[in-house]
């Protein structure tokens, strides 16, 4: 039997997710929030990453240090750089921050040039959670999602 592992059902979110509806602590609404988001980025990954990948491989094989710009846009064009900002400092996310890594996971499984441009995005945005500077935090929450409603891209990243 031959397998097509780009069928986007062969793996579903609750065959690769199971335990986490045995999470008590978390509200059912909250893990079909996640759920309902990580469909849509499988949706985004599959519809437009996938058609893409090849193309910007190929760019960054003739210039490694090129700017993703159709990603970029791509990410803009659906709100892919606020997802993880929550909804009261204007993002779109669900207050999920773990639903980060399978959304980066996702984006990996088509090309590992997408993830890792968000992830540093992402882990960024989580290093600035986690100081509980509130201040700091809410003034580049707002930079990040005036940039995507303006189409111009501000991103942030974390060293460590």
């Amino acid at each position: 039997m031959k397998v097509d592992f780009d069928d986007p059902q062969l793996f579903s979110f609750d065959d690769m997710f199971a335990s986490l509806v045995y999470l008590g602590k978390y509200k059912k609404k909250m893990i079909e929030q996640v759920k309902q988001n990580y469909e849509e980025n499988r949706r985004f990954c599959q519809e437009y990453l996938k058609p893409l990948a090849l193309k910007m491989d190929a760019k960054f094989q003739k210039d490694p240090d090129s700017v993703p710009e159709e990603y970029l846009e791509l990410c803009i064009k659906h709100r892919r750089l606020s997802n993880f900002i929550p909804k009261l400092m204007g993002g779109s996310s669900t207050g999920s921050m773990w639903a980060m890594n399978i959304n980066m996971e996702e984006q990996n499984s088509v090309d590992p040039a997408f993830g890792q441009v968000l992830a540093g995005h992402g882990l960024g945005l989580v290093a600035m959670m986690f100081c509980f500077n509130f201040r700091i935090l809410d003034r580049i929450a707002e930079q990040i999602v005036e940039g995507e409603k303006q189409g111009k891209p501000f991103l942030i990243d974390c060293a460590i």
